[in-house]
């Protein structure tokens, strides 16, 4: 691990909430209220915010990159991600077309399903993606130097 950044937008908490209260469903049990299209737009500005702050950390440009591990909600939230980032989709992991929005697993799950089919490769820059609801971002740069799954070797 190479370092990186996080940031937050307290202000856009409220677009995606649990725990809501409303009456207009005939009853008082806590409901999640998610705005999907400002939560998108507002998780692109905070991403594009965190990721230049990430780059200046890490002293990378977008072309540093060889590949990317991101939180995923769809294809459209994806291509937006991306291309807000200025980072090619071809460097990215998708899994959402398999496993539909797995929340805050997307990230994870998709590195380490990356890692085992080959996806990165000894010595390349991996950058970590995450934005979440609240709103948070945490963006990670990994130097990659594992051998494959069996026979892994990490080092520090």
């Amino acid at each position: 691990m190479l370092g990186g950044e996080w940031m937050c937008d307290t202000e856009a908490h409220l677009l995606c909430a649990g725990g809501v209260e409303s009456e207009e469903h005939g009853d008082s049990r806590p409901r999640m209220e998610t705005d999907s299209e400002a939560l998108l737009h507002a998780g692109i500005k905070l991403a594009k915010a965190t990721w230049e702050r990430t780059k200046r950390t890490l002293e990378w440009t977008d072309e540093d990159v060889d590949r990317a591990f991101t939180h995923q909600v769809g294809k459209a939230h994806r291509n937006l991600l991306m291309e807000g980032l200025g980072l090619s989709t071809d460097c990215d992991y998708p899994i959402y077309d398999r496993f539909g929005n797995t929340g805050s697993a997307a990230l994870p799950l998709s590195l380490a399903l990356g890692a085992e089919q080959g996806f990165v490769q000894p010595d390349s820059r991996a950058a970590l993606l995450g934005i979440g609801s609240g709103l948070n971002s945490l963006m990670l740069g990994l130097d990659w130097k594992t051998v494959g799954v069996k026979g892994t070797v990490w080092e520090g």
